[in-house]
């Protein structure tokens, strides 16, 4: 029991240690002041650019991704190089000063930390990994950090690369190989991580959209916690017709509405309580670190490049962790694009010299490096990739 604990609070550490590499980066894109934001979404930069740069070196055969000093040495290092950031920038932190500043990050982690430990007690009722795809996660989650180089031998089929989009068990491996944790202990420790991250996120995306913390705080809770009127119209029913709560209540009927169609509606407050460590869960916190700062490059008043190509790369790195949330991400891009040359030719109406390259010429490249950049940025994925669904 302590020794558990003792792993989920050394993840938790060494994840929440990031927030510097990562907040370099908001630096480096031109943010004047570091705000509680960017520390929240720093940490998870943070992984991935550590990750991105580990699974380069591997994946050329430059330095074994199992092998931590490697890793330890990539992150220190990387940790050296955004603190020379700071100083150069000038780290200066928004709101009320280091004080409030302080203040602000303390109680956000200790509010997170008590979700974060509350769900792992909860997940210790019954912590097996023994149903459902449990089997297929924990071994992609292993062979990714037990490897040498990427990709890692498929082990559904023998001697050939593994053929599926593994790379958020990439990340997630990361963290476990730099506190030296065994797959089997981590897993249940990485539930409890996604959540959190997943709540911290769409707080975070609530407020700047609304303003308001309650708001946040509700957007949280129905992510991460609430589910749907599934289970209620099924109670209210059976009551109806005089009956008991008959196993059609069970649970994971409600994520299975339309059952002729042989669809799963799958929902995160049923992921995190059945417990499969699938890509589309994985993707949850990268899905909502996209909003955020797609919706950050939609309050920028003036073309920043460097900011578009922050964008280019979170939204390139979610797509190898699940690769339809590309198309959804894309979707939003384009519509926001649009309705920003949109907004130029409404000015125009009134008297507003429109320029259509002002809003075009940026929206343009941008949608068209967000096409390309999965295919660069991670190429030798693609390189060994065979799409199962190719053809008619």
């Amino acid at each position: 029991m302590i020794g558990d604990l003792l792993a989920a609070l050394v993840i938790y550490g060494i994840y929440s240690g990031l927030w510097l590499i990562g907040t370099a980066l908001w630096v480096l894109v031109g943010e004047a002041t570091i705000e509680v934001r960017h520390y929240v979404t720093g940490k998870l930069l943070g992984l991935i650019l550590v990750g991105w740069l580990a699974w380069w070196g591997s994946s050329l055969h430059w330095a074994p991704f199992n092998y931590p000093p490697y890793l330890w040495t990539l992150t220190l290092s990387l940790s050296a190089a955004a603190m020379l950031v700071f100083w150069i920038a000038g780290f200066s932190p928004g709101g009320g000063g280091w004080r409030q500043w302080v203040l602000c990050i303390l109680r956000f982690e200790l509010v997170s930390l008590a979700v974060f430990l509350l769900y792992l007690y909860l997940r210790g009722f019954h912590p097996q990994l023994e149903s459902t795809e449990k089997y297929m996660d924990l071994a992609m989650l292993s062979a990714a950090g037990r490897t040498e180089h990427f990709p890692f031998l498929d082990f559904w089929r023998s001697d050939l690369p593994v053929n599926y989009y593994y790379y958020g068990y990439v990340l997630l491996a990361l963290l476990l190989n730099l506190a030296g944790i065994a797959a089997p202990l981590g897993y249940n420790i990485l539930l409890g991580l996604i959540l959190v991250l997943s709540l911290q996120l769409v707080y975070l995306l609530v407020v700047q959209i609304t303003g308001s913390r309650f708001a946040g705080v509700l957007g949280a809770v129905l992510l991460g916690v609430a589910g749907n009127f599934h289970f209620a119209g099924c109670y209210l029913s059976n009551l109806w017709n005089r009956g008991s709560i008959s196993s059609a209540c069970f649970y994971p009927k409600a994520t299975r509405i339309y059952e002729n169609s042989f669809t799963i509606n799958e929902i995160p407050s049923y992921s995190f309580l059945l417990g499969d460590l699938h890509p589309h869960l994985i993707s949850v916190p990268f899905f909502l670190l996209n909003l955020l700062i797609l919706w950050r490059l939609k309050e920028t008043p003036r073309t920043s490049w460097r900011l578009m190509s922050l964008v280019v790369f979170t939204l390139a790195t979610n797509a190898i962790v699940h690769v339809w949330d590309l198309m959804t991400l894309g979707s939003f891009l384009f519509l926001m694009l649009a309705a920003g040359i949109g907004a130029e030719y409404v000015r125009a109406q009134s008297g507003y010299r429109w320029a259509p390259g002002r809003a075009a010429i940026p929206a343009f490249v941008l949608l068209a490096a967000a096409a390309v950049a999965p295919f660069v940025l991670f190429w030798p994925f693609f390189n060994h990739f065979e799409s199962p669904v190719a053809g008619l």
